[in-house]
């Protein structure tokens, strides 16, 4: 504190670490054929259709796997602040401040992070002369662009702060 102002000045840096085992086919992989729906289901005989088999829910067979390299996913956080809380006269206080964050995107130590880019060239677009600019493709991290997230560094994250106590008379503030 000094005189009027009560200055405070902080900053914080941490490292958010996750590491977890991630399923292969999350949400399970199941293949459909006529024999749910055939008129002899036993011998995959008398027609069917695998998509009635797959509206009937009868699947021919299904997984779900886990890759058994853990994922090691990370992203640093910096934040910082200023702030002046000043008492310009007996009744009037002002809080005047600014923190400051950078954003930095999660990454995976070896690269196992994928997304889809709505802005990349699309790999179909050289098999179709109707859509000669087709866009839209997967990224993978570290493959082709070299990038290792779907976003970048966000260096804009100003934040001003302002608040302010008025005392009315001696029984309010």
């Amino acid at each position: 504190q000094r005189g009027r102002h009560d200055i405070k000045v902080g900053a914080d840096w941490k490292r958010q670490s996750n590491n977890f085992f991630e399923l292969g086919v999350p949400a399970g992989q199941f293949a459909y054929g006529n024999a749910g729906t055939a008129f002899d289901a036993s011998a995959g005989t008398g027609g069917g259709n695998s998509l009635a088999s797959l509206m009937v829910g009868g699947p021919l067979n299904g997984a779900n796997y886990q890759d058994s390299t853990p994922l090691d996913v990370s992203n640093p956080d910096y934040d910082m602040f200023l702030q002046d809380t000043w008492r310009v006269t007996t009744k009037l206080t002002l809080d005047l401040g600014v923190r400051y964050e950078i954003q930095v995107p999660e990454t995976d130590s070896g690269n196992r992070i994928n997304w889809f880019d709505p802005n990349a060239p699309s790999p179909l677009a050289g098999y179709s002369s109707a859509f000669p600019n087709l866009k839209g493709a997967m990224e993978f991290a570290g493959a082709i662009s070299g990038t290792k997230t779907p976003i970048d560094t966000s260096y804009n994250n100003i934040q001003p702060r302002f608040g302010f106590a008025y005392q009315l008379n001696k029984k309010t503030v």
